[in-house]
């Protein structure tokens, strides 16, 4: 094969000598002399052939052996459409989950945006304190609302749409989202109080997320992930958990949280994503100032149920003074939200940050105790 390959190769070369001039010289020093021409080509061809391969294969060892691997360096992220494949976002235990695009940090490990630990001392405040929004023209005995929503930080459309509403919700992000320092201080700059949203373990294969505390965890463990989690990002007054209802229900989990609640001088908002929840009575036994959710605003994704959830939160809140809703970051609460609170104000009704319900609950609790001066 390879004779008939360079029989036809090299007569295409040279036309002039054709493979049957071999058979066909008249004389025998014609054909011995057509031989010799014939071998010398052969044997030329087969070292221009030769010499082919071997440049063939040093370009191939240059650019596969030599060239750095393309693959091993980072590329940065492309832009998400909307027809790449998303990750669901977990909700409180008992939402219906959506799915929606969400960007984790590439390395959950980074150093916190800011990464100290404020003890409370008789000089300062305690966090909660000096962290919370003020509140203006609340009439004696108005009847006080309020809306915090969980699971901020990861949708940045609808996070930025809830930052651009009226100002005193309490938004409660989650503490694995990326760019957090830039999202809360807009937040804090458009009036609204800040909360974490701390990730604890639920019951049943749901997923809390990164760096969640769970009770399987050893105390060192535990004390880890309570700090990685309270050092993502500044300027907010408590915490309140993100499912959880395996975790608070867990009272040696709940009280070394608690301590460093304590230490760091927060408030407590107890998310009762579980009857047995130990939190706020754990937390009322140490003295923390906290408090519990009233109305989860949108176990079902309907504006106009939503708009039910919101009248019973103002009945509940002209029976007993004041009211605490959780909502989450749905399109449909944030347009039943628009629907509702440029009503507020004729209803008689004012919206105050957390912060300030928990305030008047301490201040009554401290006083019945005859801690009147701690209460301060």
């Amino acid at each position: 094969m390879l004779k008939h390959f360079y029989s036809r190769f090299l007569t295409g070369i040279l036309p002039g000598l054709r493979r049957g001039d071999l058979k066909t010289a008249s004389t025998p020093s014609g054909r011995a002399l057509l031989l010799q021409l014939w071998d010398y080509r052969k044997y030329a061809m087969m070292t221009v052939y030769l010499l082919c391969m071997g440049f063939a294969l040093g370009v191939i060892y240059i650019y596969a052996g030599d060239r750095p691997v393309e693959a091993a360096v980072p590329q940065a992220p492309e832009k998400v459409t909307a027809v790449e494949k998303v990750l669901p976002l977990p909700f409180e235990e008992g939402h219906q989950n959506t799915e929606v695009v969400v960007h984790l940090p590439q390395d959950l490990e980074v150093a916190p945006s800011f990464p100290r630990r404020q003890e409370v001392t008789p000089d300062r405040p305690p966090l909660w304190k000096a962290n919370a929004v003020a509140v203006s023209g609340l009439m004696p005995g108005q009847p006080q609302i309020s809306i915090v929503i969980d699971d901020l930080g990861l949708l940045k459309h609808n996070t930025l749409r809830l930052i651009n509403m009226k100002p005193g919700l309490t938004l409660s992000f989650l503490p694995y989202a990326t760019e957090l320092t830039r999202q809360t201080e807009l937040a804090r700059d458009r009036g609204h109080e800040l909360m974490l949203h701390l990730p604890m373990q639920p019951r049943g294969d749901a997923f809390p997320g990164p760096h969640a505390l769970t009770s399987g965890l050893s105390e060192d463990e535990l004390i880890h992930q309570i700090v990685w989690n309270l050092d993502r990002f500044d300027g907010y007054v408590g915490i309140n958990n993100h499912m959880g209802s395996a975790f608070t229900e867990d009272s040696k989990g709940i009280s070394r949280l608690l301590a460093e609640v304590e230490a760091r001088g927060l408030l407590v908002l107890d998310s009762r994503t579980t009857n047995n929840s130990v939190l706020a009575d754990m937390a009322q036994s140490e003295d923390i100032p906290y408090t519990v959710r009233d109305v989860f605003l949108d176990n079902t994704q309907d504006v106009d149920y939503i708009l039910g959830q919101l009248d019973k939160l103002e009945s509940y809140a002209r029976r007993h003074g004041s009211a605490v809703a959780i909502g989450h970051p749905y399109d449909e609460t944030i347009e039943a939200l628009e629907l509702w609170l440029p009503k507020l104000r004729e209803k008689g009704i004012h919206l105050v940050p957390l912060s300030h319900i928990v305030e008047g609950k301490y201040r009554k609790t401290m006083i019945a105790r005859g801690g009147m001066d701690q209460a301060e």
